[in-house]
């Protein structure tokens, strides 16, 4: 449940920052990959998808 909760948490974050700003602000940027941008929602985002997948493999 903290999974879905993650990514659904995270999606609405990104789609606050686009209705009220009209753009997604990111401002974490990764050093030694400069294409590399990203936000909090995004790590969210991220972490659930991570914890969805463990969650499946150790079902299994």
């Amino acid at each position: 449940m903290m999974s879905f909760s993650l990514i659904i948490l995270g999606g609405l974050s990104n789609f606050f920052d686009r209705i009220y700003f009209g753009y997604v602000i990111d401002w974490i940027r990764v050093f030694f990959l400069p294409i590399s941008i990203f936000n909090i929602a995004d790590l969210m985002i991220i972490g659930g998808i991570i914890c969805l997948i463990f969650r499946l493999v150790k079902s299994r």
